[in-house]
């Protein structure tokens, strides 16, 4: 760079023939040829670091490619799970609600219904908890209407009996009375 800066030094004070003789002598060419080679070597340098960076971006993108997929599967795999785990739990507790169903149908109304959750099956346990209270107190009120039925009914029949027994002993001293007009009817005339 010396020679550089003594060649335009020259050029500038106006030495021609100091400044020929310089760039004559070929000094200028071969730090040219110098200058030009480090600027071939910087630029395959900057070549090589280009594809070195091309090469770190496709793997980056392959590798972010990689875990969009992956965290994708992942992804779908615990929704499968959730959406299973779910499934199997409304198929288990409208199994149970069913099971107490059926033993309502069945005439079965000493069943303990537990509501364990407030979402709709357990509002359906509920309704149906509610059902069977309210079917237990129907046939209790039937039973007591029955039971005061049988009772009025033994009533009456216990009062049949009194009429019947009192009847009897009425017509018993009504016919008494007959015999004895009679007996009284035969001995006076």
């Amino acid at each position: 760079m010396a020679e550089l800066a003594e060649t335009i030094s020259l050029k500038n004070a106006k030495k021609e023939r100091d400044f020929r003789e310089l760039v004559l002598s070929g000094k200028g060419k071969l730090i040219m040829d110098k200058i030009r080679e480090k600027l071939e070597e910087m630029t395959q340098e900057e070549d090589r670091l280009l594809v070195e960076r091309q090469k770190s971006a496709a793997e980056a993108q392959s590798l972010s490619s990689n875990l969009a997929l992956g965290s994708l599967v992942a992804i779908t795999g615990i929704s499968f799970l959730i959406s299973v785990t779910i499934a199997r739990t409304i198929t288990r507790s409208l199994g149970i609600a069913l099971g107490v169903a059926e033993r309502v149908y069945a005439g079965d109304l000493t069943a303990e219904i537990e509501v364990t959750s407030e979402d709709e099956i357990g509002k359906l346990m509920a309704a149906i908890k509610t059902m069977n209270k309210s079917l237990n107190s129907l046939i209790s009120q039937v039973q007591q209407s029955g039971i005061q039925v049988t009772s009025s009914s033994t009533q009456i029949a216990a009062s049949g009996k009194q009429l019947e027994a009192t009847v009897q002993e009425q017509v018993a001293s009504t016919n008494e009375v007959v015999a004895t007009a009679k007996e009284i009817a035969a001995t006076s005339g």
